[in-house]
Formats: structure tokens, C-alpha cells, sequence
């Protein structure tokens, strides 16, 4: 009877270079690019966060000020549909509220 591997094979560099850009890496593949990497990066919670696609903290920032700026557009958008609807009750027309 074998004994149970130990560890797994990851794979190399090699075919981490043929892997699609959109494709998600291997479950330690990143580690495996890590580890062949020529020059340590400063960083390596960075590295990986790069290599598994998440955004930088300058893109983070722009996503934060366009959700922000879509909150402030949407209340506005509120605020002018309940002063429509407040003006549609003035002339006696009945309008059902949109639901949530």
C-alpha cells in the first residue's frame, strides 16, 4: 500500500505563462509565482493581490468616489421623485409607490 503524498505538485512558471490573463490561477500557482519571482517584491500580500487580479488601492479610490457620487445622484433622484409625486397628489392624481 502507497503512503499518502505529503504535498502537492504546483504548477510552474512555464505553465502559468500559458495560462489566459482572464483565467483564474490555480490554487497556488500565485504562491509558485511567489517563490520564482527573481527579485522579491517588497510586498508579497501586494504581489498576490496583483496576481489574483484585485485592484489596486488607486483603483480602489476611484470605485469608492464613483459609488459615492451615484449614492449622492440616486438621493437626489428620490428627492425629485417624491417632490413629482407630492405634485401629482396636489392635482388629485393617485400615483401607486414604486416598491424597494
Amino acid at each position: 500500500m502507497r503512503a499518502p503524498a505529503l504535498c502537492t505538485v504546483l504548477p510552474s512558471s512555464a505553465l502559468l505563462a500559458k495560462q489566459s490573463a482572464t483565467a483564474a490561477p490555480r490554487r497556488g500557482a500565485v504562491l509558485v509565482a511567489l517563490y520564482e519571482e527573481g527579485t522579491r517584491p517588497e510586498n508579497a500580500l501586494e504581489f498576490v493581490k496583483a496576481s489574483l487580479g484585485a485592484p489596486t488601492a488607486a483603483e480602489a479610490a476611484a470605485r469608492e468616489a464613483e459609488a459615492r457620487v451615484l449614492r449622492e445622484q440616486l438621493t437626489a433622484a428620490h428627492a425629485e421623485l417624491e417632490g413629482l409625486r407630492a405634485k401629482l397628489a396636489g392635482l388629485g392624481v393617485f400615483v401607486q409607490p414604486a416598491e424597494s
